[in-house]
């Protein structure tokens, strides 16, 4: 079903727990859209998105998803991005778009079957600067890139490896550093400038980084 001409000028549409299995084709063309909540659905896949270029926030989480909606990277004003509890198994790699997203602030892919983060996502101009929180608990790796290190502005990224339960927390470090600490327990918390770190995995449960054939 096509969206109506007269929803064309929504700023916020909510459909949270409806059972859709589908949404509008044309979704694309709600130009003011600003806050779209999907989430608790049946949706497998997405319409282009490429069109909104208002979007601030997307909440996919709890649907069927395989990838991300397609056209992300047109979401030039995205900074909220919730895809957890689909099915998916990239995230931030060339195709998804994730990478080119300039605002991203906050990227949660929890409970997924993730195993691969791409290197784009650390590489990217954009997201190297914009992006704060980064959630991957409840996912299917066993190494992430080294790239993740230039996430400069990266306050918070949460990683919950098989039975593990500890949660990595970092502040401002770079891909050196990463890689030179890896997932040894470096403090018992946050202090000030001078503890910026505090990274802690079971040591059963350590993911390593893939420095292999990283730039």
């Amino acid at each position: 079903m096509p969206l109506h001409r007269g929803c064309r000028a929504l700023q916020e549409l909510w459909l949270r727990n409806n059972h859709l299995a589908s949404l509008p084709s044309n979704l694309g063309r709600a130009k003011r859209l600003k806050k779209l909540d999907v989430g608790g659905n049946c949706l497998e896949a997405f319409p282009d998105v490429s069109g909104l270029r208002a979007l601030e926030a997307l909440w996919c989480f709890g649907n069927r998803l395989v990838t991300p909606p397609p056209g992300l990277a047109g979401c030039a004003a995205l900074r909220v991005l919730n895809l957890d509890g689909n099915r998916l198994t990239e995230l931030g790699t060339a195709q998804d778009g994730v990478a080119a997203l300039p605002n991203l602030h906050t990227l949660s892919a929890a409970d997924n079957r993730i195993w691969k983060i791409g290197r784009e996502l650390g590489h990217s101009a954009v997201t190297s600067v914009s992006l704060r929180e980064l959630d991957l608990r409840g996912n299917r790796l066993t190494r992430l890139p080294a790239s993740l290190g230039r996430l400069r502005s990266l306050f918070v990224l949460r990683v919950l490896s098989g039975e593990a339960r500890h949660i990595l927390l970092a502040t401002s470090w770079d891909a050196r550093q990463f890689k030179k600490r890896g997932f040894k327990v470096l403090g018992d918390d946050v202090a000030g400038n001078e503890q910026r770190a505090c990274m802690m995995f079971s040591p059963c449960h350590r993911i390593p980084f893939n420095s292999r054939s990283e730039g």
